[in-house]
């Protein structure tokens, strides 16, 4: 399962929201991509989960910041959406790497 798109606004989303969600993307295509790949060499899953954990939560964690101040309920629907969607893949990822631990 995808990312959702930002949702559709009367007033533009600004840029660092724009960028953001972008990342996002990219980071959670990136790691289904590897994850349905079969190609579960331990090291491509660290960098994985090194991927999502220094880079994309706390890029989450910014973006809650930013959306709390817009008061926008379909962005706040959004984020929750994309940071479920985030902790399903990190714990697919985890599972998947505890099973090739044993590998080289």
């Amino acid at each position: 399962m995808s990312l959702p798109s930002l949702p559709l606004n009367d007033t533009p989303h600004s840029s660092n929201i724009h960028n953001a969600a972008q990342l996002l993307h990219s980071y959670y295509e990136t790691t289904r991509a590897v994850l349905s790949s079969g190609n579960h060499n331990r090291h491509r899953l660290q960098h994985h989960a090194h991927l999502i954990f220094n880079d994309a939560l706390p890029l989450l964690l910014v973006l809650e910041k930013e959306v709390s101040l817009r008061k926008d309920k379909a962005l706040v629907n959004w984020l929750q959406d994309v940071s479920e969607r985030f902790l399903g893949l990190t714990t697919h990822l985890l599972d998947v790497e505890a099973e090739a631990g044993g590998e080289k």
